[in-house]
């Protein structure tokens, strides 16, 4: 599993508990803005920040047709414990949030 920070010039391979707490504390409305946790290709949670402080968030497993988002803003703290359950690969951040599933995109 791996971590993408928008300002790394290279993943965090092996992310822990600490990589990902105090990667998503740096996310900010200018830079970094966006925060990948990611398992392989096509499988991950990740988030962006927004000019009010609080996070958008949205995962996929496999496809486009597996892509799903929160339809609200979430705390930077709401969204820290959901990467953490990710991490953990327990089922918390799945019903931490609701959940709607994105449009695919077009050609």
């Amino acid at each position: 599993m791996n971590l993408d920070i928008e300002d790394l010039e290279q993943p965090i391979d092996d992310v822990t508990e600490a990589d990902i707490r105090a990667g998503l504390a740096r996310l900010n409305s200018r830079y970094p803005r966006f925060a990948v946790l990611r398992i392989r290709p096509h499988y991950f949670i990740q988030t962006y920040a927004l000019d009010d402080g609080r996070l958008d968030v949205d995962y996929r497993e496999g496809g486009p047709d597996r892509a799903y988002v929160s339809p609200f803003p979430q705390t930077k703290e709401a969204v820290t414990d959901a990467f953490l359950s990710y991490l953990s690969d327990d089922n918390r951040w799945r019903t931490a949030f609701e959940w709607k599933r994105q449009p695919e995109e077009g050609p």
